[in-house]
């Protein structure tokens, strides 16, 4: 009999922990999850209450486009689901803000409830946030209890610019709109990513470059007495070749939404006339750089002077060189979008 009591005994002090245990009234989220498509408040879709949603620029341009808003429907899950009381209040904040802080958060982000204490909300997001982040906070009126949804802000590039330090564009008939960089220098690109609310955070470039594919006339250089240029093993050669070879110019990674083009040669040419003098015996010379395409670094661009045809080879080079310009393309990888820097180097 003494041992059936002590059994009752020890059911019914199971039961009444279990019981005890029972009444406690807790708010859980079940996964994080990125909300990646725009939400409306017209959206009958509910998310299990997560620890973190973020939103981006092209939702919410979006949504202003069609009128509507940038919004997700929320619930909290209340454990145990047959608890006497599962209301809970939801709030908006600033994560980690100072007291100094005055921009009110619900200009940014708003939470609404579907009915008092409801455990159903709609999030939406007004506008960029982007100093802290927002906290959606829900609480039990039943205990206290509480648990937390973050907030984020993704901003996408849609557009980019680029500029070059100290440098203003030139425009002209052969070669369009681009920088005349400096030779032998080193010329500072930035990079200007943008979108409809000026905010873009995140970002990862990728930096291709386009030299055109021509071929020109190089040769070994020297100059002679009376300042003529001379070439020898005069030859065609791709212009391609001479950048893979660094004889161009190269290009430095990104760092902190810029990078560097580091300029070695030029390609310039003098005037097409050709001086004739005649010595005390008669002998007549031909000189002066105006004869062929020279360049003052000796990178080797030209005809030779008297032996070859030094008009023809000339002219080709001029030809050419009036229209040609250097590409360097600029792509946010994020977001896709690029622009393409033009530019020529200068004596």
């Amino acid at each position: 009999m003494t041992n059936d009591k002590s059994k009752l005994t020890f059911i019914l002090s199971r039961i009444a922990i279990l019981l005890a245990l029972s009444v406690i009234i807790l708010v859980c989220f079940l996964c994080m999850v990125e909300i990646d498509k725009n939400r409306t408040q017209n959206d009958v879709q509910t998310y299990a209450m997560p620890e973190r949603i973020t939103f981006t620029s092209e939702q919410l341009n979006a949504s202003a486009r069609s009128g509507e808003t940038t919004s997700v429907r929320v619930r909290a899950n209340v454990e145990p689901y047959n608890a006497t009381n599962t209301k809970v209040d939801f709030a908006a904040s600033w994560k980690n803000a100072p007291s100094s802080y005055t921009e009110n958060v619900s200009e940014y982000v708003t939470v609404r409830q579907e009915s008092d204490g409801s455990q159903t909300a709609t999030i939406t997001c007004i506008k960029p946030f982007t100093q802290y982040n927002v906290v959606i906070t829900v609480t039990t009126r039943d205990g206290g209890y509480t648990a937390e949804c973050l907030c984020t802000f993704s901003g996408k590039a849609t557009e980019l610019s680029l500029s070059v330090d100290g440098k203003q564009t030139t425009t002209d008939n052969d070669r369009g709109t681009y920088y005349l960089l400096d030779s032998k220098s080193t010329a500072t690109v930035r990079i200007h990513p943008t979108n409809v609310y000026d905010y873009v955070p995140n970002t990862n470039y990728s930096i291709s470059v386009n030299v055109p594919d021509v071929s020109l006339w190089f040769g070994d250089c020297d100059y002679g007495e009376y300042g003529e240029t001379y070439f020898s093993a005069v030859r065609l050669e791709k212009l391609r070749d001479k950048y893979a070879a660094g004889k161009l110019f190269t290009v430095g990674s990104v760092s902190n939404g810029a990078f560097t083009i580091t300029t070695n040669k030029s390609m310039e040419y003098g005037a097409e006339t050709v001086e004739t003098t005649t010595d005390e015996y008669g002998s007549t010379y031909r000189h002066g750089k105006g004869a062929c395409v020279y360049d003052p670094y000796d990178m080797g661009l030209g005809s030779t002077n008297y032996v070859e045809d030094i008009h023809g080879k000339n002219d080709y080079n001029v030809g050419i060189i009036d229209k040609l310009c250097y590409e360097i393309t600029v792509t946010e990888r994020i977001s896709g979008v690029s622009e393409t820097l033009r530019f020529w180097v200068s004596i």
